[in-house]
């Protein structure tokens, strides 16, 4: 059995062979100070077991490529808790547990320590970035589930849609909020009602921690997009854009960003063609009557981007816009960008808007890396709780990553799997070993560490090697005492 520890400075204790060394990892949680951003949770307790350490196990299981905690708990790397796999559980669906407050906490700290280690090399100006993606999800007994449309696949799909504010600051995108949300509430979440039945429902009073977070599944994700960004800007997340996609881009939304942000902030995102109406020179037009008023007479060519554009200035909902209309050289429509910016350039508002598809990166990577949406726990505070640990994840990837200047998340995920696979196996020699010597020993009614010391001395390459093996798991053992149990 693995040696129980109760402080994370034990695990590198615990891994300090030369031949296995996973320092990365250390540095991460270091660099983030983890535990500062679990102490900021309202509700952890200040006795019992250290929630610091809980958490970090979770990130390893993530790293490792774990799905749940029962694959965890299978692996005996894992096996630090005395208190056993509940105490996963318990941690998980904690009620008390401020999931959004250690999300920000995180995110503001890997901004100050870019900042403080001069990484911040933007090549754009910071900016917001609106998006959604879908967590499919398999049971119906899924605490608010429902079954939402799903753009890729054309059909509708059990989940729920998750909204993310990101955060780029010229070079990388981070997660800063979510929000979790289900569709169709007027014809019962897309369920019929024997599978609502199934879904788990807990009678909770009104102000109960769950009951408060539940409530933004059936709030519209406008709503839910102003609220994360006046949190985010609350909490100085300064950015000189809000980007989204042509989903986002009402006029009654973009109106709301100018006044919540004060005008700090300028909206820009690809335009919906529809039937709003843009003034131009006093008289209102569709995009589809503004291309084809506009388009000939205004078209100019960009090399740099190998499209045709033209420029028009308007007014909607009382808000001055330009409209960027933009086809490419093969294309035969033409689509637009929408920005509150009145002075911007074309090339720049091109350039900015393809920074929106670092969203898209993200999310591709939580899901193929961390196993985003895989969770499928009935609690909701559970699946929150998944979330915010999968995008943790992916922000502390991402700062190693920006220090140790690899190509790819992709490739320093690799190198970080590749460690704690090596640190797993070393543990599973180490107890083989002793195990063995333990038994013979047992045999020849000797202890094992009058065994050692008899056969140490012995002046054989490999049997050395062997009993340095057990020399370190029995100062293992007589560091943690009891704690430390190697099983027959």
């Amino acid at each position: 059995m693995i040696p129980k520890i109760d402080s994370l400075s034990e695990i590198s204790n615990l891994y300090s062979n030369p031949d296995v060394v996973c320092s990365t990892l250390n540095k991460i949680f270091d660099r983030l100070n983890i535990t500062k951003a679990l102490s900021s949770g309202k509700g952890f307790q200040k006795s019992g077991r250290s929630v610091s350490l809980l958490f970090i196990l979770i990130i390893m299981k993530m790293l490792k490529g774990n799905h749940s905690i029962h694959s965890l708990w299978k692996n005996n790397f894992y096996l630090f808790i005395e208190s056993g796999k509940n105490g996963f559980y318990r941690f998980l669906h904690r009620p008390q547990t401020d999931w959004r407050r250690i999300l920000t906490y995180t995110s503001l700290k890997y901004r100050s320590t870019v900042e403080e280690h001069g990484l911040s090399s933007p090549k754009t100006e910071a900016c917001f970035i609106l998006d959604d993606t879908i967590l499919e999800k398999t049971g119906f007994g899924i605490e608010g589930i429902s079954r939402v449309y799903d753009h890729n696949k054309e059909a509708c799909v059990l989940g729920y849609k998750m909204l993310v504010l990101g955060y780029n600051d010229g070079t990388t995108t981070q997660a800063c909020d979510f929000s979790l949300h289900r569709e169709n509430s007027k014809k019962n979440f897309g369920l019929t009602r024997r599978e609502l039945l199934k879904q788990r429902e807990l009678s909770l009073d009104s102000k109960h921690p769950d009951i408060i977070r539940k409530r933004e599944l059936d709030i519209t994700k406008f709503e839910s997009s102003l609220l994360m960004l006046k949190r985010a800007l609350r909490n100085k997340f300064n950015a000189r854009y809000l980007l989204a996609d042509s989903w986002f881009s009402y006029p009654e939304f973009i109106k709301d960003i100018l006044m919540l942000s004060k005008n700090a902030l300028d909206y820009l995102g690809i335009g919906r063609k529809d039937s709003v109406r843009y003034k131009v020179n006093g008289v209102g037009w569709t995009p589809k009557q503004i291309i084809d008023r506009y388009s000939r007479e205004r078209s100019k060519r960009n090399n740099k981007y190998n499209c045709n554009y033209f420029i028009i200035k308007g007014i909607v909902h009382d808000c001055p816009v330009k409209l960027l209309f933009i086809k490419n050289i093969n294309g035969k429509d033409w689509n637009f960008i929408i920005t509150t910016d009145m002075k911007i350039s074309f090339e720049k508002a091109y350039e900015l808007y393809q920074v929106r598809w670092t969203i898209e990166v993200l999310f591709k990577e939580c899901k193929q890396y961390f196993n985003l949406g895989r969770c499928q726990s009935e609690y909701f505070n559970e699946q929150i709780a998944d979330c915010t640990i999968v995008l943790i994840t992916h922000t502390m990837i991402s700062l190693e990553n920006r220090f140790a200047n690899y190509e790819t998340l992709g490739g320093l995920f690799s190198d970080i799997e590749d460690q704690l696979t090596m640190m797993t196996l070393w543990e599973r020699i180490i107890a083989l070993v002793v195990n063995i010597m333990k038994a013979i020993s047992s045999l020849i009614g000797e202890s094992v560490f009058e065994l050692v010391r008899r056969l140490v001395v012995m002046n054989h390459g490999e049997l050395k090697t062997m009993f340095n093996m057990i020399k370190m798991a029995l100062r293992l053992e007589k560091k943690y005492g009891s704690n430390y149990q190697l099983s027959y």
